[in-house]
This record gives C-alpha cells, sequence and structure tokens, in this order.
C-alpha cells in the first residue's frame, strides 16, 4: 500500500488518471505497479475481479465490492460507464442503456448491426463475378450490388430485382434514348460513347449481395457507400 491506497483505489486512480482507456491491460498494470507494492498476481487478480463484464469473475469472486472495469472485444480496458456500455448483472449485460426507450432503440440497433456485420463478411469472402455474369437466378432476389476494380469501389447500390437492375436497366439499356440506370448515365457521359462504356462496364469485378428484404438492402447499402467511397456514388457524378 503506498500513500494508504489499496490495490483496487490504486486501480481506480489509475484508470481514470490514463483517461478512463481505452487501454491496454500491460499499461494499466503498469501504472498501478509504480503506486504501491503489491505482488503481480494480486494486481493481476484485480484486473479481473473490478470487471463488470466478466462473468467467471463473478463465481470466482462473488463478493467483490464496486466493479468499475469494463474490458472492450480487443482486450482493452475502459472506465465502466452504464450510459455507455449498458447494465450488467453478474458479468452479462441484461440492459443497454438506463433509460428504457433509448435501451429499445439500441436493442433494435445492435440486432440491426449484427445483422449488416454478417453481410459485410460474406462480401470480402465470396467471388467477384462480371456483369455479364448475372444470370436468372438472381430474377426478383433483393440485395445489394457492389461493382469495383483493382481495389477500388465504383459504384453501390441496391435494388428489390437484383437481375433487372444489373442485366436490363444497366446493361441492357445502356446507350438507349433512356438510360434506366444512374450508373449507366454517368459512366456514359464520362466515356463519350456506348462501346468504350460498355467496355470499362465488362471490365469490372462485381459482387452481389442478396437481403431477406428491400429495407436491410438499402441500410446495407448506405452504410458500404459510408464506409468504402464508391467514386459513382458521390453528388451525381465522378470523383478524383
Amino acid at each position: 500500500m503506498k500513500d494508504g491506497l489499496t490495490c483496487r483505489e490504486a486501480i481506480k486512480r489509475a484508470i481514470l488518471e490514463l483517461g478512463g482507456g481505452p487501454v491496454t491491460a500491460e499499461e494499466l498494470f503498469n501504472k498501478v505497479r509504480s503506486m504501491g507494492e503489491w505482488s503481480n498476481d494480486t494486481i493481476w487478480q484485480h484486473l479481473m475481479w473490478l470487471v463488470v463484464n466478466l462473468s467467471p469473475a463473478y463465481r470466482h469472486w462473488p463478493n467483490a465490492p464496486e466493479r468499475f472495469l469494463f474490458l472492450r472485444e480487443d482486450g482493452k480496458y475502459e472506465h465502466y460507464d452504464p450510459e455507455k456500455h449498458g447494465i450488467y448483472s453478474n458479468g452479462l449485460r441484461i440492459r443497454i442503456h438506463p433509460d428504457e426507450e433509448c435501451n429499445r432503440i439500441l436493442e433494435r440497433y445492435i440486432e440491426l448491426m449484427t445483422k449488416l456485420k454478417t453481410y459485410i463478411i460474406k462480401l470480402f469472402t465470396m467471388k467477384p463475378i462480371s456483369v455479364a455474369e448475372v444470370s436468372t437466378e438472381y430474377q426478383d432476389k433483393t440485395g445489394v450490388y457492389i461493382f469495383f476494380s483493382d481495389g477500388q469501389v465504383e459504384y453501390i447500390g441496391s435494388t428489390n430485382n437484383l437481375y433487372r437492375r444489373l442485366k436490363h436497366d444497366l446493361w441492357g439499356s445502356l446507350g438507349q434514348q433512356q438510360q434506366l440506370h444512374v450508373f449507366g448515365r454517368k459512366i456514359l457521359r464520362e466515356h463519350g460513347n456506348v462501346d468504350e462504356a460498355r467496355s470499362y462496364l465488362r471490365s469490372l469485378k462485381l459482387k452481389v449481395i442478396e437481403t431477406e428484404d428491400l429495407e436491410t438492402a438499402r441500410v446495407l447499402e448506405q452504410v458500404l457507400i459510408y464506409l468504402l467511397k464508391p467514386r459513382y456514388n458521390n453528388y451525381g457524378s465522378r470523383t478524383t
């Protein structure tokens, strides 16, 4: 004990002096180690039983006083904040936020983000095709499509009929008086003639993600546009 501090008190002071986190376990340990003469095992044990979202710690140290550390998915520590991290009981989150209405909204948000995460993982694991390879298996299928080339995302769209949107509205009507797809209109303006626009479109790689409904497809589309910054989705014209 140094300056009258217990190990628990030293950890609380340390995490606050470190800005509330996020900090690695080693950073927090070294900070606490400089504040007293506790053994390494004592400090590491405290760094476990003071965690609010570590269920085994509640079983091993059931009568521990206030737990004020939050352990993130990346293994870093933060000072526990109920409004940020949620409400926990025995290491398990029972509510996301103290306010009931906010809690319901956040629960729906987390459910949606979990769903979108699955689609995004699928995007990066699936094999690409070309627009010419879009088959009738996508007829009446809802989803999102991503055109890209050499690591650069070119265009992202969503639709309730992937086959019609890609094969008819984009590829089939390219160069016609009424170009039905905004992406088609943009590449025609840039390339100047149908042959060059069609050659460019044929050269692009394409990934198609089917979704359960159009609402999910539209949300996924906007999230991917925000994350991937496709060149042709910006302000109605291609950006450099």
